[in-house]
């Protein structure tokens, strides 16, 4: 029976060209552009979710005002992260970041790296991005040490084993030692990076502040810590420091303290500007899904006034197989099967056509998607999923008309 129905919808593709290349092309144009507008969204929503300890980090946000001026910014002083560990049980780490454009050579290999992170040595504690060598309890905290992506290593020292290996900074004597390597960070991940530096041989590491706010805080909280409390006792605490240290005049309208924001949806959701990395906007998400909607939308009306128009042209068709004792479901079945067997043929299409697109959808979103991308296993089954609804969507109404 199945291979009757199949034999049956390839002989009215083939008897039928000009309405089945028509049909193809709607749903071919409404599936990449649900795909590739789909890409972008899951791309944004998990933003930073593949941490472990995702749900555990918080980022610290200055927030003072001075002279009647206020100002908010996510950067702090270098004093921030261990003071805070000093001061509350509920942090159990931190990890400053500081980002740096130099000049970087190994022997005649010259190049100007604008991915430079000066970071703690608690880097790879905190977050959880792979390290493909070295140890991640240590390989940053020695004075001058150097953890790279592979592609910068390849780039400076070819297929030779990086490890031991040396680097210079802007022309200097002092040599940086390669102590680690560590997979490229995932697009949806604000932190980016090239190459990681040791933070402690900053001077800001040396001799820490509150004022000098060029450094991006982030707090590892134990388990259970509450983010509302911890934020209470911080203001708290900073109501004493801001007169006391940084030299805020007691009793007056000024101030200085810090708020704390959850890493999982900071990139959608966070009320102040990252430098690190451009915030997104949780309207523009909402937005796009119902562009993307409306046009899968058009692409099925369009499939479904198609395949109507052609009930006329298939009515002996019917009536032979009702003749011959083919009841209502099974003229249902079959003109689904053909529903489904043209949705698939249109998403495989889809599916290379998002390929050939990708460059071009890069440069309008800013982001570096890859065909591995698309071949992500959720990607590909919730592109299967699509594709079966559409064929109910779109395959239901004709199929109710032609089986009457």
């Amino acid at each position: 029976m199945i291979k009757n129905y199949l034999k049956t919808a390839w002989r009215s593709i083939r008897k039928n060209k000009l309405y089945t290349l028509i049909n193809l092309l709607g749903l071919t144009t409404g599936i990449v552009s649900c795909l590739l507008i789909g890409l972008y969204i899951w791309n944004e929503l998990s933003f930073d979710r593949f941490h472990s300890h995702a749900d555990r980090i918080a980022k610290v946000y200055m927030d003072y005002q001075v002279g009647g001026t206020t100002i908010q910014t996510d950067v702090t002083g270098s004093k921030v992260g261990p003071q805070f560990k000093r001061m509350f049980p509920q942090v159990e780490d931190f990890v400053r970041i500081d980002k740096y454009s130099r000049s970087v050579s190994h022997e005649t290999h010259t190049y100007e790296e604008t991915g430079i992170l000066y970071v703690d040595a608690s880097f790879f504690q905190v977050f959880s991005f792979p390290l493909l060598q070295g140890n991640a309890a240590s390989v940053l905290t020695e004075p001058y040490s150097v953890v790279l992506t592979p592609e910068t290593a390849e780039k400076y020292f070819g297929s030779d084993d990086p490890i031991g290996q040396t680097l210079r900074m802007d022309g200097g004597d002092q040599p940086y030692l390669v102590t680690g390597i560590a997979a490229a960070p995932p697009l949806n991940s604000q932190i980016q990076y090239d190459v990681l530096i040791s933070f402690n041989i900053l001077t800001a590491a040396q001799n820490a502040q509150w004022k000098q706010a060029n450094y991006h805080t982030y707090l590892l909280l134990n388990d259970g810590a509450d983010l509302g409390s911890l934020e209470s006792h911080i203001k708290e605490y900073m109501q004493e420091v801001s007169v006391n240290e940084i030299g805020i005049p007691a009793g007056g309208n000024d101030y200085w303290t810090y708020h704390l924001e959850p890493l999982i949806g900071q990139h959608l959701n966070s009320a102040v500007s990252n430098s690190f990395h451009p915030n997104g906007h949780m309207s523009y998400i909402y937005a796009l899904g119902v562009i993307a909607l409306m046009i899968l939308l058009i692409a099925c009306v369009n499939y479904i006034n198609m395949t109507t128009a052609q009930s006329v042209r298939r009515s002996t068709e019917i009536g032979i197989r009702k003749v011959m004792g083919a009841n209502k479901e099974q003229l249902w079945s079959q003109f689904l099967g053909e529903s489904l067997f043209l949705v698939l043929l249109a998403t495989t299409l889809a599916l290379a056509w998002s390929f050939a697109a990708l460059p071009l959808f890069n440069n309008l979103t800013g982001r570096e998607f890859t065909p591995l991308h698309l071949l992500h296993p959720p990607v590909l089954f919730g592109l299967l999923i699509l594709a079966v609804f559409i064929a109910v969507i779109a395959g239901s109404y004709p199929a109710m008309v032609l089986s009457r």
